[in-house]
C-alpha cells in the first residue's frame, strides 16, 4: 500500500464576517473539496491550533488552522480504497492518530504534527466480508491506545469491542466486549473508561454507560431505555450529560442523570421537527447542544444553551444554506469553535466549514436589559408553545411608538402600534410560529428603547 500524499493547491478558503443577533460569529471557513465530503473529526492541538479531517470518496483530508482562522497547512492522503474516517487523537509523542476504516478494514494512520505522514497500519478484522472501523481513539500515558472496533454499518444487533494496543494499534488485546454501538469513550484516570453507546432494538432503543478498566473489569454498567444518544459529557461524576438523537421522537435532546443511573431530567427543543443532535459539551453551568434542524425544507445549523436545571437558555441559528449542520463543538479562550458540514446554492455537494463564536453571546439571557434606567422587557413564560406574554415598564413605554417581533434570521414576523404612557403588558398568539428564538424591540422615533428574547418551543 503506498501513499500518494499530496497538498491540495486548488483549494478556495472563503472567509468572511457577520454579526447575527442572537450570537456574534467571528469568522467563517468553507472548505470545498471535489465531491461530496464526509465529516471525520475536529480537536485541539497541542501547540493551541486545530486539526479537522474529512473524506471524499477514497481521499483524506486533513486541515490545520489556527484560532484566528489562518489556514496553516492542508494535506490530502489517498491510497487508492474506500476511506471513512471517525475520530482523532493526540499520542504521547505529540504525533496526530486518525482512526476509521480502510476497504472493509479498521485503520490507524498517523502523521506528525506538521501532517508527514508517519504510519498506516490497515488491522485484521476476521471476516473480509464485514466491514470493520475504529470508532473511537484513546490515549494512555504509556504510549498505549484503546480503540473500539465495531461492525460498519452497525449489524442488528451491533457488535464491538475495546481492545488495548500498542501505539500503532497492535498486539491488541480485548478488554471489553458488547452488543452497543460505541458513540464515546472518555478516560477518567489512567486506567478507568467511561464508555458509551446505543443498542438498537426497532423502538425498544436503549443506551448503554459502562465504566470499565483498561485491565479489563466492569466497574459500573447503566442502562437507560427509549433514547439514542450521539454522545455525553459530564462536569464531574456526579451526573452526565447525553445528546440524544432518538430515530422514532424528535421532541428530546438532552438528558441528565446521575452516577446512580436515574434520569434526572430529559428535555428537547424541537418538538416533532426533524432534527440531529450530534454534540454536547459543558462550559459552568451551561449545557451546549449541537446539530441541524430542518426548517421550511432546509437544514439549519443550531447551537442550543440549556442550564444545569434544564432550562432553556438561547438557541442560535446558522446562516440560509441549502444545507449546514454542526458536528462537533470546541470550547477555548471564551470562544466557541464549530465545524460540521455544509451545502451552499451554488454547490451540488456537501463541504466542511468551521465557525468561529464569541461563547458568552451564545449564552445570553433570555431576558436582557437595555435601558439606562435598568428597566427591562421582559417575556413569560419561556419557553412557550402558546401565548407570550411581553411586559413593557413604563421607561420603556412611554416615548415607544411601535413594538416589533423577529425571528431568527431578522425577518419581521410581528408589528404593534404604542402610544403608552404607562406599563404595557401584551399578550401574543404564538401557537403558529415556527420554533425558534424571536427578539421582541420596542421603538421610538429615536431608535430602540428595549428588547428581549423568548423562545417558541412549538407543539
Amino acid at each position: 500500500m503506498k501513499s500518494t500524499e499530496k497538498y491540495i493547491l486548488s483549494l478556495v478558503l472563503v472567509f468572511f464576517a457577520t454579526i447575527s443577533i442572537y450570537g456574534q460569529l467571528i469568522n467563517e471557513q468553507i472548505f470545498p473539496f471535489e465531491g461530496e465530503t464526509a465529516f471525520g473529526d475536529m480537536i485541539k492541538t497541542d501547540d493551541g491550533n486545530f486539526l479537522l479531517s474529512g473524506t471524499t470518496e477514497n481521499t483524506l483530508h486533513l486541515i490545520k488552522f489556527s484560532l484566528a482562522g489562518e489556514l496553516i497547512w492542508l494535506k490530502n492522503y489517498g491510497w487508492g480504497e474506500t476511506i471513512e474516517v471517525s475520530e482523532i487523537a493526540i499520542s504521547v509523542e505529540g504525533d496526530y492518530i486518525i482512526g476509521g476504516l480502510y476497504q472493509f478494514h479498521p485503520m490507524i494512520f498517523r502523521v506528525n504534527a506538521d501532517g508527514d505522514s508517519v504510519a498506516l497500519n490497515v488491522l485484521p478484522n476476521g471476516d473480509e466480508n464485514v466491514p470493520w472501523k475504529i470508532s473511537t481513539i484513546t490515549c494512555l500515558s504509556n504510549g498505549n491506545l484503546v480503540l473500539s472496533q465495531q461492525i460498519n454499518p452497525p449489524s442488528s444487533p451491533p457488535y464491538a469491542h475495546l481492545t488495548l494496543c500498542d501505539g500503532m494499534g497492535n498486539n491488541c488485546l480485548v478488554i471489553d466486549n458488547t452488543d452497543v454501538r460505541i458513540e464515546q469513550v472518555e478516560l477518567i484516570n489512567d486506567t478507568i473508561l467511561l464508555v458509551a453507546g446505543n443498542e438498537f432494538n426497532w423502538g425498544d432503543d436503549r443506551v448503554l454507560l459502562r465504566m470499565v478498566s483498561t485491565a479489563g473489569n466492569r466497574l459500573q454498567t447503566h442502562w437507560f431505555d427509549s433514547f439514542l444518544i450521539t454522545g455525553f459529557d459530564f462536569s464531574n461524576m456526579n451526573s452526565t450529560y447525553f445528546s440524544i438523537f432518538n430515530v422514532y421522537n424528535f421532541d428530546e435532546n438532552i438528558a441528565k442523570t446521575n452516577n446512580e443511573g436515574q434520569i434526572l431530567w430529559q428535555i428537547g427543543h424541537f418538538s416533532g421537527q426533524d432534527c440531529k443532535t450530534t454534540d454536547i459539551k459543558i462550559h459552568d453551568t451551561i449545557v451546549f447542544t449541537l446539530g441541524g434542524v430542518k426548517i421550511n425544507d432546509t437544514t439549519r445549523l443550531y447551537i442550543a444553551a440549556t442550564d444545569t436545571n434544564g432550562q432553556t437558555k438561547n438557541i442560535y441559528y446558522g446562516e440560509h444554506y441549502a444545507f449546514q449542520q454542526g458536528e462537533k463543538i470546541i470550547i477555548w479562550d471564551n470562544q466557541m469553535i464549530v465545524a460540521g458540514q455544509v451545502a451552499t446554492e451554488n454547490s451540488n455537494s456537501r463541504d466542511l466549514f468551521v465557525n468561529t463564536y464569541i461563547l458568552d453571546d451564545l449564552i445570553t439571557s433570555i431576558t436582557e436589559p437595555v435601558s439606562n434606567s435598568g428597566s427591562i422587557l421582559t417575556a413569560y413564560p419561556v419557553p412557550t408553545d402558546e401565548i407570550v406574554y411581553l411586559k413593557i415598564p413604563k421607561e420603556i413605554a412611554i416615548g415607544g411608538t411601535h413594538l416589533q417581533i423577529l425571528d431568527y434570521a431578522g425577518n419581521i414576523v410581528f408589528t404593534s402600534d404604542l402610544n403608552g404612557n404607562q406599563s404595557i403588558e401584551r399578550m401574543i398568539d404564538v401557537s403558529t410560529w415556527p420554533p425558534g428564538v424571536y427578539i421582541a424591540v420596542v421603538f421610538s422615533n429615536g431608535g430602540a428603547r428595549g428588547k428581549c428574547k423568548f423562545v417558541v418551543a412549538g407543539r
